[in-house]
């Protein structure tokens, strides 16, 4: 992660595991739970504006579903409880590098955003 020798705390963790499960504990805190599905009737499926959200609905609850599962493997790993893989892995780096995984990016977004204000902006996207 940093090139050189890993800093560690007191309980022999590196630093920026320490750091990434803050950031991973509070991003988990203010993600909402879940995305309620659109009601489905006869009516509404012939309207294409319904039809359009409800896509847009599914895509950005499996979105949600991913991003949490992320949260969840990224926090096992940094308390010990999981062992990392690739996938993890990378995850880890990106999310501490405050960049946005490219599996997340569904979704047009400035390629300067940090994964921090894509996290926000995903959040208000949701609710």
């Amino acid at each position: 992660m940093d090139g050189g020798a890993a800093v560690e705390d007191n309980d022999g963790k590196a630093q920026w595991l320490v750091s990434l499960q803050k950031k991973v504990t509070m991003f988990t805190e203010i993600m909402p739970a879940d995305l309620p599905e659109m009601r489905r009737d006869s009516k509404s499926l012939k309207n294409p504006l319904f039809r359009f959200l409800d896509r847009e609905n599914t895509v950005l609850s499996k979105l949600l579903q991913t991003v949490k599962k992320d949260f969840m493997f990224c926090y096992d790993v940094c308390i010990g409880e999981r062992k990392s893989s690739n996938y993890i892995r990378e995850v880890m780096e990106n999310l501490h590098a405050d960049v946005v995984p490219a599996h997340w990016k569904k979704y047009i977004m400035p390629p300067t955003m940090t994964a921090t204000n894509w996290l926000y902006d995903f959040k208000s996207r949701v609710e």
